[in-house]
């Protein structure tokens, strides 16, 4: 899927990779969370990730809006531990669940 572009060896690796900080996640369900927009044709994928407690929210919708479904996980590693490890598994977990609605 690519959330995780190539030569990201930067202190903030997030915003890099074109998450923005947002004190809520787009359906309100997380909080203080960085959030990335993925336009799938059809659909929009909203990807929302708080690094604090690990938690990951996929919100996919219909380009002109209603949602379509929602996934939430715990990622297993610690953000504080290794942006790079906890990035490939986010990555991972995000191709997996929108590899259906890719066009």
């Amino acid at each position: 899927m690519g959330i995780l572009q190539q030569n990201c060896n930067t202190n903030n690796i997030l915003t890099e990779n074109g998450f923005k900080y947002k004190p809520r996640s787009v359906t309100g369900d997380l909080k203080n969370c960085f959030e990335k927009c993925i336009d799938l044709g059809l659909y929009c994928a909203w990807i929302a990730v708080n690094t604090d407690t690990r938690r990951v929210l996929i919100y996919v919708e219909y380009d002109c809006g209603g949602e379509v479904a929602r996934y939430t996980t715990n990622l297993l590693h610690l953000w504080k531990d290794s942006e790079k490890a906890f990035f490939e598994e986010l990555d991972e977990y995000v191709t997996d669940r929108l590899e259906y609605y890719r066009e």
